[in-house]
């Protein structure tokens, strides 16, 4: 049975394999509809990218992002450090200028004025970027420019003075038919000290608009035509991050933050700035430790785990001086005893000679306070008071340099003299004013009758000597300190010098007066007719001993030409001399100079000298000391 059974599924194996297919079956001829090409997939948007882009290293230095490589040069000071604010991913440049003054370092440069391609790209259209906080309170009295490239021409990002509302704003220049124009675009925005701003202005040629956006939002829209005017001066063709380039220094400084700089090649839209915006995900809280007035020393001796000192108001027990090593090697923290106008902080017994990143905290938050250059000797500074003059007399608040007021307000300040710049015309009349020409007057030239009516900005006629006099008089709180302006001839010279001695001598004040020129003639002249009264030479070209010889008593030097002589306040000083320094403005130039121990130190920020030589100069014991 087995045998058949296995017989018979051979034979049907076999059979199976044998088997022929069907022939297939013909279909009828039905036109078949072709399937649907697929849709093409869109192109991609372009992505857009900054030609410039900006960021901050932890030495302090930056570099160029963009793919460029373009060269980002420091301008390294004690007023510019980098720092990691737990909100932003990436370094921020904190600028600890006074808001919208000159500058002699501490700010970053990008020169384009031989980057033909990029000059190119922003004549066609751009776009500027940045991520700004401002730490200070706008006064209205300056511009203060965060990142800019403006000098009769260019562009920026800034807060405007008080003519233009003093608002967060985006600045180009554009000419048509010939003329050039600002076109200002004003975001409407009053920057809050502490509070952190994403600004993009926008310069459209195609669609003759200037456009200014502030956290992804459209603020402002001007129109505008023509073509975009570069800076004037071929100096001026470089991107200033901290400040404002200008031909011969650098300007209108920041106070505060700077976390992004960034130029875009063509006019970015409104709706790829709100998408950009999303996309940037930046939340970056209002800072609230913000103390104000802070001042320190930049440049000093302090003794390993002696006294340091901070001047400010906003300090508590509770904060803490973090000190840190430019990098990052060395890191410290003391802790502080807080007083009205200043802390006090325990240096670590372990510190060495170097430059140091300072930094406030107070719980979680940081305010950064600047670099210091620090010396470990056995002995600490301690400081002598300067005199104070105010350069021009107190011009701040809209007070016009060289009026009454600007005097009035040093007497009710209680500055240790008042600068005034004379004149006499050409009917023998003093007045006061700084340049020799007023709305289009020669002053030297004109007869008073000419130039009596000419206003300041106060509304005070052009003042008379013999009214400054007056006012001089009402006070013996401060001096009058007197400059002869140089006129066209030795013969006016000396009118103007003996109708000022005979006015004085006649009012019985001489006491309350020193002279100052650049003319050494004039010097001479007063010496000799006043052998008592300090007198002193401007020009810095000749040694003590030369103007002892002459009977003039002070040299009275700008700092570049102190700067060039250090030995000269020394040599001075032995000689029974004065030594003013001219124009200090700054604070960290301001303790500089208070730590060479000149006598006078004439500022047109004589408020923050006073503030200094308060906090600073009262302690006398080492232990006590900075």
């Amino acid at each position: 049975m087995p045998f058949i059974l296995c017989g018979l599924m051979a034979a049907a194996l076999v059979f199976s394999c044998t088997e022929k297919h069907p022939e297939p079956v013909e279909k009828p001829d039905v036109e078949e509809t072709p399937s649907p090409e697929p849709e093409p997939e869109p192109e991609p948007e372009p992505e857009i990218t900054p030609m410039l882009d900006i960021v901050f290293n932890a030495d302090g230095s930056a570099r160029d992002v963009s793919g460029n490589d373009y060269r980002v040069n420091t301008y390294e000071g004690l007023s510019l450090l980098t720092w990691d604010n737990p909100s932003y991913d990436g370094k921020m440049a904190r600028f600890c200028h006074m808001p919208g003054a000159d500058i002699p370092d501490s700010y970053y440069k990008f020169y384009y004025q031989n980057e033909t391609k990029f000059k190119q790209k922003m004549s066609d259209g751009y776009s500027l970027e940045a991520i700004v906080m401002l730490d200070a309170v706008p006064d209205g009295a300056a511009e203060i420019k965060a990142f800019c490239s403006t000098e009769q021409g260019g562009t920026g990002i800034m807060v405007a003075s008080s003519s233009q509302g003093k608002e967060l704003t985006f600045l180009t220049n554009v000419s048509a038919d010939g003329s050039s124009k600002w076109v200002w675009g004003k975001t409407g925005i009053v920057p809050e000290r502490g509070r952190y701003y994403h600004i993009i202005g926008v310069w459209d040629k195609d669609n003759n608009q200037a456009r200014v956006y502030v956290d992804g939002e459209l603020k402002k829209t001007v129109q505008t035509t023509g073509s975009f005017n570069f800076p004037k001066s071929a100096a001026c063709h470089w991107f200033c991050v901290g400040a404002d380039p200008a031909p011969s220094s650098v300007r209108t400084a920041w106070r505060g933050d700077v976390a992004m700089a960034r130029v875009y090649d063509e006019a970015l839209t409104t709706e790829w700035v709100a998408e950009h915006w999303k996309k940037l995900n930046v939340n970056i809280p209002k800072a609230t430790y913000l103390p104000e007035n802070v001042m320190y020393m930049t440049t000093c001796n302090i003794q390993a785990g002696g006294k340091y000192t901070i001047a400010g108001k906003g300090f508590e027990s509770s904060d803490e001086l973090l000190i840190e090593s430019i990098d990052g090697s060395y890191n410290a923290g003391c802790w502080c005893t807080a007083e009205e106008s200043r802390t006090t902080a325990d240096l670590p017994k372990n510190i060495t000679d170097g430059k140091y990143k300072l930094f406030m905290r107070r719980g979680s938050e940081l305010y950064p306070v600047g670099i210091a250059k620090f010396t470990v000797t056995d002995q600490a500074n301690t400081l002598t008071a300067p005199k104070i003059i105010a350069h021009r007399g107190y011009h701040k608040n809209n007070v016009p340099e060289n009026s009454i007021e600007a005097l009035a307000k040093a007497q009710e300040y209680g500055y240790d003299g008042s600068e005034v710049d004379v004149w006499i015309t050409t009917d023998g009349i003093l007045v006061c004013n700084h340049d020799g020409t007023l709305a289009g007057k020669k002053i030297q030239d004109c007869a008073y009758a000419q130039v009596k009516d000419l206003t300041l900005g106060n509304g005070e006629k052009l003042p008379t000597f013999e009214a400054m006099l007056e006012q001089l008089a009402t006070s013996d709180a401060t001096r009058l300190v007197l400059e002869f302006k140089s006129h066209s001839t030795v013969e006016r010279n000396n009118a103007a010098v003996d109708a000022a001695l005979a006015m004085i001598a006649g009012k019985n004040i001489g006491h309350m007066i020193d002279y100052i020129a650049f003319d050494y003639d004039i010097c001479k002249r007063i010496a000799a007719a006043l052998p008592e009264a300090e007198v002193g030479y401007l020009n810095g070209d000749k040694a003590p001993a030369d103007l002892y010889a002459d009977g003039i008593m002070c040299i009275d030097y700008s700092y570049g030409n102190l700067n060039s002589h250090p030995n000269w306040i020394q040599e001075a000083h032995d000689l029974g001399m004065k030594v003013n320094v001219w124009t200090i403005n700054n604070d960290n130039d301001l303790m500089i100079w208070m730590g060479k121990g000149v006598d006078y130190i004439t500022t047109d920020n004589p408020d923050r000298l006073k503030i200094m030589i308060e906090t600073f100069c009262e302690v006398t014991s080492p232990d006590e000391a900075l």
